[in-house]
């Protein structure tokens, strides 16, 4: 079917859809289509103008890539891009997305980083894989003219013949110390595990002896690590053996800054077999501290979304779980300053075709609603449906929710981005 006669389909369809939701209740018919009046609300993107050569331009889900500054600007990390193809890229718009400009180049980098990032204080904090696989550690500030520059740079974990340091993350606690959590693989054997260290006042990186989850061959192993008021919370996922797919979600607690040897550890939940199949390295999720200083997590296990919840308030093994319909294995969770929640997902609603799926909380995640569907209409397939939200949103951002950034493979196998903001 030609690519203008599909598209115009589709919104045949959409039109058909929204008009049935009103017609339907005035003749006496049982029901509107959709279950709440939000389901009416259906949002287009539009095209933001990067280019990335690299599928993984968006990865991994549990690191973060998107960030606003309170000046309401948005600002996003690429891997990958057409400017830089072996570099990350930052692209910033003042204008709420509708324009976009290059603003920081860094050059040195694998071929395919999986980066890391927080912005806090004014300052861009980064974690990147170098050239030869060390971590390392960047600054940004950003100048007057908008763009971000560098004020430093250093290798965090170098790399050896056997040792590499893999999709990490970063947090800060309120001592000031850099913390690092990541995927330590031994390149040699094909072991893994997962690591955390912390970097004092003076500059010394320490590594902790603590345990978290097991050696072994198995890749499926990403860990994201949290400031929680005066704690440290880490989650982490866990693989068993090189042939077996099955794998799970932990949670680690550490209770007292002073002593970062002791956790207290607990299982969340076993993924299925056919998770495995689709995660290679255990990073499908996504988590954020909220204003009530609660631990929000979305990821997705045996084709539904999931919200898992926790405070250091509640016992450990207190995690709620809440099942939130159908999702595919990309999903995305961000807190506001007012304490609302937002989770983004990929999912396949009748009559609509992969679209993003927005659920809000107004009650610190103790109950979702649905928000709206967020729309894009493509001429050939969009691909594996990466996406992004940023961790936080500062006081009085100007939208309805906040921005949501989808990734799009093109017809000539690169990957462009269409921009979803009210």
């Amino acid at each position: 079917m030609p690519a203008h006669t599909r598209s115009c389909r589709m919104r045949c369809a959409y039109l058909v859809c929204g008009l049935l939701v009103w017609l339907l209740p005035a003749m006496g018919m049982a029901g509107p289509l959709f279950p709440s009046p939000a389901r009416e609300i259906l949002l287009n993107g539009r095209p933001a103008p990067m280019t990335s050569m690299i599928q993984g331009a968006l990865s991994n889900r549990h690191q973060e890539h998107l960030w606003v500054t309170p000046d309401f600007g948005l600002h996003v990390l690429i891997a990958g891009s057409k400017r830089l193809q072996r570099g990350l890229n930052v692209f910033s718009s003042q204008d709420l997305g509708w324009s976009w400009t290059p603003t920081l180049e860094i050059s040195a980098t694998g071929a395919r980083p999986k980066a890391d990032l927080l912005y806090q204080n004014g300052r861009l904090h980064l974690l990147y894989p170098a050239v030869d696989a060390s971590l390392m550690y960047a600054t940004a500030v950003q100048a007057g003219d908008g763009a971000w520059q560098l004020e430093a740079s250093q290798v965090l974990i170098p790399a050896t013949e056997s040792f590499r340091a893999q999709r990490a993350t970063l947090a800060f606690d309120v001592m000031g110390r850099l913390w690092v959590a990541f995927t330590e693989l031994n390149a040699q054997t094909g072991q893994s595990r997962i690591r955390v260290g912390l970097r004092s006042e003076d500059d010394v990186f320490r590594w902790l002896d603590t345990d978290f989850g097991r050696f072994s061959r198995s890749e499926r192993k990403s860990a994201r690590i949290l400031t929680l008021g005066t704690s440290m919370v880490l989650l982490y996922t866990d693989g068993g053996s090189a042939h077996s797919s099955k794998y799970r979600l932990n949670l680690s607690y550490c209770p007292m800054l002073e002593d970062p040897e002791t956790w207290n550890h607990v299982q969340l939940f076993d993924y299925t077999a056919d998770d495995g199949l689709k995660d290679r390295h255990g990073a499908h999720f996504n988590a954020v501290v909220d204003s009530m200083q609660q631990v929000q997590m979305v990821t997705v296990s045996n084709g539904k979304l999931l919200h898992l919840r926790w405070s250091p308030l509640d016992p450990l093994g207190a995690v709620r779980i809440r099942r939130l319909g159908a999702s595919s294995p990309y999903m995305q969770i961000a807190t506001t300053a007012d304490g609302r929640l937002y989770i983004a997902s990929s999912a396949n609603p009748r009559p609509y075709h992969d679209v993003v799926r927005l659920l809000r909380s107004d009650d610190n995640g103790s109950s979702f609603t649905f928000d709206r569907y967020l729309l894009f209409e493509p001429e050939h397939n969009l691909g594996k449906a990466r996406l992004e939200m940023p961790a936080s949103l500062p006081w009085g951002f100007p939208a309805d929710f906040p921005p949501v950034l989808r990734q799009v493979e093109t017809a000539q196998g690169t990957f462009t981005f269409v921009l979803f903001l009210d």
